[in-house]
C-alpha cells in the first residue's frame, strides 16, 4: 500500500469519527501534559462535558492558586491520572478496534468487505440435458480495501503523542 493511499485512509477515518468538542479539549490537555509535564485543569461545575481549552492550566506547582480562584462548584484536577485523561481513555476504548477503507469509493466501512455471489447465465447450459443448470453461482471479489487498526485510528484522530502514550 502506498503512503498516499494510507494517508487517504487515515484522513477518511478521521473524518468518519465524530469527536465531541470536550473530548478534543481533553486530548489537547493530555497532549500538553505529556509534552510539558504535569498540568492542572479546571472542570467547570464538575462537568467534564463543559471542559474547554481555556480551562487548562499549565504548571501543576500552582494548583493551590487555581483552587483558590475556582468557584465552589468547580473542580481543579490533575490532567493525567484524573477525570480529563480518564474521559479521553474511555472515548478511545469505545472506538472501533478496526475500520476498513474502500479504495475505489473512498468510504470507511465498519466491517470487512466481502465478495458477492450472484446467479448468472450458464454458458454450458444444454436444455436437452436434465442435469444441466441454466444458471450458475458466480463469486466476485470485493474491491480493494485496507484495514485501519485501532492504534492507527487513534493516531489519525488524536495524533501520535496520544496514540503512543495511552
Amino acid at each position: 500500500m502506498s503512503m498516499s493511499q494510507f494517508e487517504k485512509a487515515l484522513q477518511a477515518a478521521k473524518e468518519y469519527i465524530e469527536v465531541p468538542d470536550y473530548i478534543e479539549n481533553c486530548a489537547d490537555a493530555v497532549r500538553y501534559d505529556f509534552l510539558h509535564g504535569p498540568a492542572v485543569a479546571l472542570i467547570p461545575k464538575g462537568d467534564i462535558t463543559q471542559f474547554t481549552s481555556d480551562d487548562l492550566y499549565g504548571d501543576s506547582t500552582f494548583r493551590s492558586d487555581f483552587e483558590e480562584e475556582a468557584k465552589p462548584e468547580d473542580k481543579v484536577v490533575m490532567v493525567f491520572k484524573g477525570v480529563v485523561s480518564d474521559t479521553l481513555e474511555e472515548f478511545i476504548s469505545n472506538l472501533p478496534s478496526s475500520l476498513y477503507y474502500d479504495v475505489e469509493s473512498g468510504e470507511i466501512l465498519e466491517s470487512e468487505p466481502e465478495g458477492e455471489t450472484y446467479e448468472d447465465d450458464n454458458p454450458d447450459y444444454n436444455p436437452e440435458d436434465p442435469e444441466s443448470e441454466e444458471y450458475v453461482s458466480v463469486y466476485s471479489e470485493p474491491t480493494e480495501y485496507f484495514e485501519i487498526s485501532g492504534k492507527d485510528l487513534v493516531r489519525a484522530v488524536f495524533g501520535k503523542t496520544i496514540a503512543n502514550n495511552l
